[in-house]
C-alpha cells in the first residue's frame, strides 16, 4: 500500500526469532534489501504486531548476514558441519533477543540459528568458494 507506506512483509521478518527452516540465505537478505526501497514506515508481519521504521529489519538482515559470512568462513576453513554450528554462535545476538529466558533461547538456536548455519553450509557446498567470497 504505497500511498500509505505499508509494505506487508509476511514472514520475513519474525518476532522474536526469525524462523530459518529451508532458508536461502542469500536471497532472504536480498530480498530484506528490497524493502527499504518501498518507502514504507510500517512493516506488516505474517503474525504479530506491526513494525514501525527499519530497526527489526536491519538488525534481521545483519543477524543473516554474519550467520552466512561466520559459517562460510568456517567452511572454508575445511570445518564439519557440527564443528561449524559449534563456532557460530552469534552470542550477542542471542543475549540481546532471548537473554536469560530458556525457551527464547531455545527458540533461537533450534529456529534461527542451527537451521540458518545449515542453510549457510549447503549454499557454501553447492556453490563452493566463488560463493563464499561474497560479502
Amino acid at each position: 500500500m504505497p500511498a500509505e507506506r505499508v509494505a506487508a512483509v509476511g514472514d520475513f521478518l519474525g518476532d522474536p526469532v526469525p524462523f530459518a527452516f529451508n532458508a536461502h540465505l542469500d536471497g532472504w537478505i536480498s530480498v530484506l534489501d528490497s524493502i527499504p526501497a518501498l518507502g514504507a514506515n510500517a512493516l506488516l508481519r505474517g503474525r504479530g504486531p506491526v513494525f514501525r521504521g527499519n530497526a527489526w529489519l536491519d538488525s534481521t538482515r545483519t543477524m543473516l548476514t554474519r550467520a552466512r559470512d561466520e559459517a562460510r568462513a568456517a567452511a572454508r576453513e575445511g570445518l564439519p558441519i557440527d564443528q561449524i554450528r559449534r563456532r557460530v554462535t552469534l552470542r550477542d545476538y542471542r543475549d540481546a533477543i532471548a537473554g536469560s529466558d530458556k525457551w527464547l533461547n531455545v527458540a533461537f538456536t533450534s529456529f534461527f540459528l542451527a537451521p540458518g548455519v545449515s542453510a549457510a553450509y549447503e549454499e557454501f557446498k553447492k556453490t563452493g568458494a566463488s560463493a563464499a567470497r561474497q560479502p
